[in-house]
């Protein structure tokens, strides 16, 4: 029979990230205003690609710090010049899904909005509060910050998949 380990490999550092849902946007939205664009659609037959690059990385951050993640460049604070662009733009989402605008002002145009780097194209937007990471919405195609380096083409046959949960 194995030994157990010692009680310190089994715990979970209280340092660790950990990832809250309670704020994720749960609708699918398009919105489509003067100058900006958004969309949290992907098509159907690329679900489970991103879903599983997703979980894969939320898995793996679950093991780290913020700091960590901060220092292997997988996240950071939006720049200062960028701050007020980003939470307007992800204001315009959530309006457009019917969030109150209460909600809005307290969650999103208050905080320190962060951006999680999962893949070249994917990333998280999401509020810090010491290690705990409430995830706002996943930016799939740059969107929410347009790049002009980073232009990658929207899905022609888009579906309903906000969540990235279903795969069937």
């Amino acid at each position: 029979m194995p030994k157990p380990k010692p009680d310190s490999e089994n715990k979970i550092h209280s340092d660790n990230i950990c990832f809250s849902f309670a704020y994720t946007l749960n609708k699918c939205v398009e919105v489509n205003n003067k100058n900006f664009y958004f969309t949290n659609q992907v098509p159907k037959d690329e679900i489970r690609k991103y879903r599983t690059i997703i979980e894969n990385s939320l898995r793996v951050w679950s093991s780290k710090t913020i700091r960590g993640l901060e220092s292997d460049q997988d996240c950071y604070p939006v720049k200062k010049d960028k701050i007020n662009e980003t939470r307007n733009n992800i204001a315009k989402v959530f309006q457009k899904v019917g969030y109150p605008t209460t909600w809005i002002e307290q969650n999103i145009k208050d905080p320190d909005i962060y951006k999680f780097k999962i893949s070249k194209q994917i990333r998280i937007f999401g509020i810090v509060e010491r290690n705990l990471v409430y995830i706002l919405l996943y930016d799939i195609w740059h969107l929410i910050n347009k790049d002009k380096k980073k232009n990658f083409p929207l899905p022609s046959k888009p579906s309903c998949t906000w969540c990235l949960k279903s795969c069937d």
